[in-house]
C-alpha cells in the first residue's frame, strides 16, 4: 500500500489531553489552530484520523500531502 505523510488543519485547539487520542503523531498550535502531521501512514490511518476529527466537530481548515521541506521553508519566511 503506497504510505505518503499528511498535514491535517483544523480550527481551534486541543486540550494537550488528546494528543494520546492520536498516538505517535505530532499535534501543533499555529494561530489559534490545530495542524495534525502524520507521518509515513497509510491511507486508511489517514481517513481514520479525518474521522476522529469530524466525530469531534472540528471545522476542517485544510488537509494536504505533507512535504517537511516545504513547511520548514514556509516557516523560515
Amino acid at each position: 500500500m503506497d504510505r505518503k505523510s499528511y498535514e491535517i488543519r483544523v480550527q481551534g485547539r486541543f486540550d494537550p489531553g488528546w494528543a494520546d487520542w492520536f498516538g505517535d503523531r505530532e499535534l501543533l498550535e499555529e494561530e489559534g489552530d490545530t495542524v495534525l502531521i502524520l507521518r509515513d501512514v497509510d491511507s486508511s490511518a489517514f481517513y481514520g484520523a479525518m474521522a476522529t476529527l469530524g466525530a469531534l466537530d472540528r471545522q476542517l481548515v485544510y488537509a494536504r500531502v505533507y512535504d517537511p521541506c516545504q513547511r520548514r521553508n514556509h516557516e523560515e519566511n
